[in-house]
């Protein structure tokens, strides 16, 4: 159970987008990335000297004269509409303001074709870059802010099956439109893989807010998040199913924490667990065996460490009694937990069996064991982990052993001196 987290954080529904780097990193440097070098004039003279050139400068390729840039330049800054290519043999088409990138701009790829389109004001992007398919179709879009990116992206397949989604507070491009719900209707958008096969991740949207969210957690088992809140991704509602359909986990989360009652089910809807959680730490908890009878009852007083346990036998009746406390190393869980106090044990038929004083796990102070006749057998007494007093009786209440030792577990003048194998022999210290 307290893997949820492992188990649900790994069904995220907004896939990392593909969206090709390069269009980022352009819109990130403002439109300014090393040009290709060349030979450079301004109005027919070298351009060699940058410090104050003005006027169109245009550069070629030292080899095949091909032109590599034409830049318009003010006393040494560029300003005005132009273009080069980079080392990647990409074009980027621009217009510069005093040396920043302003208004829109492209880059297109080796072959010419169109690859990205963004817009600037004062060399910080203006908000969306859009990656295009050689057809011109949208490939990709991703919110960028200033120079990080924001929450919104779409990318698409060229066919316009959705392969990534995060909708941002306001459309980003057209095609974002009906896919996010900014139509006012609940969009249900259906994932791909990159070779157009569905996958199973099925968002519901609307006015860009994610309302409902189909996936699988991490055994490939249907989850279903519910959002009671849209916008409020940290804070949902949540089922996984068996693979016969019934409901196998239910939970709600609160900021991302545990919060209410968190059920577990069995295949034919028999309830296995329940768990109340505030802030992500259990209060009580009940465990019950598949005849529907309860198996474990764990409640946490407000004040104190310690935990109140009691289980059960499966024909009802009780089995132990006492206080635990959590392991160091399972902070949260419940599945194991450490005697801590006063534990009794009984039988399948309700007879008291054991007595027990623990301090975190270990015996420390009286023990008791008893006959299936409700007399005492055994008598202990342990200062942590380590024996001081061991009385045994008989059947009839007669006391036929007592030990006493010191604190290095030599034993005191006056106690029994009988071996073992004479204890075995006469049945002395055994309760069967």
């Amino acid at each position: 159970m307290r893997n949820f987290k492992a188990v649900t954080m790994s069904c995220v529904f907004l896939l990392k987008s593909a969206l090709a780097d390069d269009c980022s990193f352009y819109a990130k440097t403002g439109a300014k990335v090393s040009p290709r070098s060349g030979d450079c004039t301004i109005a027919g003279k070298s351009a060699e000297d940058s410090e104050n050139k003005s006027g169109l400068e245009r550069c070629l390729h030292r080899e095949d004269k091909r032109v590599v840039s034409e830049l318009n330049w003010k006393n040494g800054k560029r300003d005005g509409p132009g273009f080069y290519f980079d080392y990647n043999d990409r074009r980027i088409v621009a217009t510069f303001k005093n040396d920043l990138a302003e208004g829109p701009a492209q880059v297109f790829s080796k072959e010419n074709t169109l690859l990205c389109q963004m817009e600037f004001k004062e060399g910080k992007i203006l908000g969306v870059v859009r990656e295009l398919y050689p057809s011109g179709k949208l490939k990709g879009a991703r919110e960028i802010i200033g120079d990080r990116e924001g929450p919104g992206r779409i990318e698409l397949l060229e066919n316009g099956k959705a392969k990534s989604l995060q909708c941002a507070s306001k459309s980003l491009v057209p095609e974002d439109v009906a896919l996010c719900g900014f139509d006012g209707k609940v969009s249900r958008v259906q994932l791909h893989n990159s070779d157009g096969s569905p996958i199973r991740n099925v968002g519901y949207w609307q006015n860009g807010k994610l309302t409902k969210m189909e996936t699988v957690d991490r055994k490939g088992l249907a989850m279903t998040r519910t959002y009671p809140q849209p916008g409020d991704d940290d804070t949902y509602e949540a089922e996984i199913l068996h693979n016969n359909g019934k409901i196998f986990r239910a939970f709600s989360t609160k900021k991302n924490r545990l919060e209410g009652p968190f059920r577990e089910f069995s295949e034919e809807g028999t309830l296995l667990l329940e768990t109340h959680f505030e802030q992500e730490r259990p209060l009580t908890q009940n465990q019950f065996y598949m005849n529907g009878k309860l198996k474990r009852a764990v409640k946490k007083p407000r004040a104190g460490e310690q935990l109140e346990v009691q289980e059960f036998w499966d024909n009802g009746k009780l089995k132990a009694a006492g206080t635990f406390v959590e392991s160091q190393y399972q902070r949260g869980s419940w599945d194991s937990l450490i005697e801590d106090g006063r534990v009794m044990r009984y039988s399948k038929d309700g007879l008291l069996q054991e007595e027990r004083s623990y301090r975190e796990g270990r015996f420390d102070g009286e023990q008791k064991l008893y006959f299936a006749n409700g007399k005492l057998a055994v008598e202990q007494r342990y200062v942590k982990d380590e024996i001081r007093m061991l009385k045994c009786y008989d059947s009839s209440g007669k006391l036929e052993l007592t030990e006493e030792y010191y604190e290095d577990g030599s034993l005191k003048a006056g106690s029994t001196d009988m071996s073992q194998k004479e204890r075995d022999s006469k049945g002395i210290c055994r309760i069967d």
